[in-house]
């Protein structure tokens, strides 16, 4: 929940089901999950749709980058094919990370990330 990269945070429905919140064996006080719980539903009606679209399509380029190897036997043409694909992917998914990061900043945004933080801390 506190990685400096906006993509690399859970959603609500993950930090809930995390072993954090189910573990029985814990002796998390119920005022600290519902802290963290407020704190995480106030990020996600501010902006969990517009995150959770960028996102999806950050994890989408990953993955196409991550895919893209020509075959061993690809002409000149299918590599430089696949190298343009490269470029352009590389390209978006910088243009994304960038508008996450600005949302993430935003002076109405950036508070309601500190109140996650700081409600997440008991669950260290």
């Amino acid at each position: 929940m506190l990685d400096p990269d906006p993509a690399k945070r859970p959603s609500l429905d993950a930090v809930l089901m995390s072993s954090y919140l189910t573990d029985a064996d814990r002796s998390y006080q119920e005022v600290d999950v519902d802290a963290l719980m407020q704190a995480m539903t106030a990020y996600n009606t501010k902006v969990g749709r517009r995150v959770g679209k960028i996102t999806e399509e950050i994890n989408f380029l990953r993955g196409s980058i991550a895919k893209a190897t020509p075959p061993a036997d690809a002409t000149t043409a299918e590599r430089a094919e696949v190298a343009g694909k490269l470029e352009k992917w590389r390209k978006d998914l910088a243009k994304h990370e960038a508008e996450l990061a600005a949302i993430n900043a935003a002076p109405e945004v950036a508070p309601l990330i500190a109140a996650i933080q700081k409600a997440s801390a008991p669950f260290h």
